[in-house]
């Protein structure tokens, strides 16, 4: 319950969108495909997406959320409410990028210089969300 929501606040999320594009992941989008859809002629619901990256990304360790999902339909130039995905549109954007054709930016700013697995970046971000919720709660407490 609400230790759960603390804790998740706390760590951040578990987003596999700096992995999208990985080469290790974009040699594994064929075969994780073939094996949700049966065929790469077969449009793929929206729905199975979750399946589809949680078989690319072996070595995740955490649930696929619909945040993730939807992240990857943006990076792959869908829209949120798109409810199929075909294989030729999907591996389109994965061989644009993979030739340096495209290149994904998540929001106006380019990205960090710090690696995002570095273990002293997560404390950091740990901290101040540990004290953005104190403030959260407090002000409105000191206030009344």
């Amino acid at each position: 319950g609400l230790l759960q929501w603390i804790k998740s606040l706390i760590e951040g999320s578990h987003s596999l969108r700096h992995r999208f594009f990985e080469p290790e992941a974009l040699d594994n989008y064929k075969e994780a495909w073939l094996d949700v859809a049966r065929d790469l002629k077969n449009p793929m619901p929206v729905d199975r997406i979750p399946v589809l990256l949680a078989r690319v990304f072996l070595d995740h360790g955490h649930p696929i959320t619909k945040r993730t999902v939807q992240e990857f339909l943006v990076d792959i130039g869908k829209d949120k409410d798109t409810k199929v995905l075909l294989w030729h549109d999907v591996h389109k954007v994965l061989c644009d990028h993979r030739l340096g054709l495209l290149h994904v930016l998540h929001g106006p700013m380019i990205g960090s210089a710090l690696n995002p697995t570095w273990h002293v970046l997560h404390k950091w971000r740990a901290a101040i969300r540990l004290c953005a919720i104190y403030y959260l709660v407090m002000v409105p407490v000191r206030i009344a």
